[in-house]
C-alpha cells in the first residue's frame, strides 16, 4: 500500500457530493480549450484558479490567484501553466474574513482514524498549534467536532464514512468555511490507498493521481536525475 495523492477536483466532487451539495469546479488540463471552458462561466462572478497538483501552501507560493474576474481567467492559467505544471482547477470565489477559516485534519494511523481540527486555520494555521485539538474518530466525537464548527449534526460522520468507503489515508482542508451548517472545502488535500482503485465505485481512479510537477525545467531536471 502506498499512499498517493489525488486531484483537489475529484476529491471535493466525492465530499460535496455525499453532503449534497453542489460542486461549481472545473478541471483544466495545458491541453484543453481554455477560451470553451471560460466561455460557460458567469461574468457578474469572481473566481479562484490555482494549481490542482497535490501542491501545498499554494497562495504563498504564487500558485493561485483569488478574486478575479472571468476576464482574468485565461492570462492566469497561462501565467501558471508557464510554470511548467499541467492542471488547473477553477471555482466561485467565496468572500469571508479570516476569522472564518477553519482547519480540519484526518489520517489513518494503526489504532484509527485521528482528526486534527481547529478554529485558526488559514495559512497561519502552523503558528497557531496550541489550538488544534484532536480525537480519534468515533461515535462519540462526531458530535463533538460537528458541535465545535457548529455543523449541522452528522456532517462529521458522512466525511469520515467517505474516508473510509473511499479508502483515504490522509485529508486536509484548510481552510474551510461552515455556512448553514455545512462545509465548504476551500482548499481540500486527500491521499489514497493506491492498491484500492477497483474497489471505490464511481469514486476515484488512477487517472486522478497527481504528481507535483510535470513540466520540469532542464535546471530541475536535471537536479532530479542526480536526486
Amino acid at each position: 500500500m502506498a499512499r498517493v495523492k489525488i486531484s483537489e477536483f475529484r476529491a471535493k466532487s466525492i465530499l460535496f457530493s455525499e453532503l449534497d451539495v453542489k460542486y461549481y469546479g472545473l478541471c483544466i488540463n495545458r491541453s484543453d480549450d481554455i477560451d470553451k471552458i471560460i466561455s460557460s462561466l458567469s461574468s457578474d462572478q469572481t473566481y479562484v484558479i490555482k494549481i490542482d497538483q497535490g501542491i501545498k501552501k499554494r497562495q504563498k507560493e504564487g500558485l493561485l490567484f483569488k478574486d478575479i474576474k472571468k476576464i482574468q481567467l485565461k492570462d492566469n492559467a497561462r501565467k501558471l501553466f508557464s510554470k511548467g505544471y499541467d492542471n488547473l482547477l477553477i471555482e466561485e470565489f467565496i468572500p469571508h474574513k479570516e476569522v472564518e477559516e477553519y482547519f480540519l485534519s484526518l489520517e489513518r494511523l494503526r489504532t484509527g482514524v485521528f482528526s486534527y481540527y481547529s478554529k485558526k486555520g488559514g495559512v497561519d494555521v502552523e503558528q497557531n498549534k496550541n489550538e488544534v485539538r484532536n480525537d480519534l474518530l468515533n461515535e462519540k466525537t462526531f458530535s463533538r467536532i460537528d458541535d465545535y464548527f457548529e455543523m449541522k449534526s452528522g456532517i462529521t460522520k458522512k466525511i469520515f464514512s467517505v474516508f473510509e468507503d473511499q479508502y483515504f489515508s490522509f485529508l486536509e482542508t484548510n481552510p474551510f468555511l461552515v455556512r448553514g451548517g455545512i462545509p465548504f472545502f476551500l482548499d481540500l488535500a486527500v491521499e489514497v490507498d493506491d492498491t484500492a482503485e477497483n474497489l471505490t465505485g464511481i469514486g476515484w481512479k488512477r487517472s486522478d493521481f497527481v504528481q507535483a510537477k510535470l513540466n520540469l525545467t532542464p535546471e530541475e531536471s536535471k537536479v532530479q536525475s542526480l536526486a
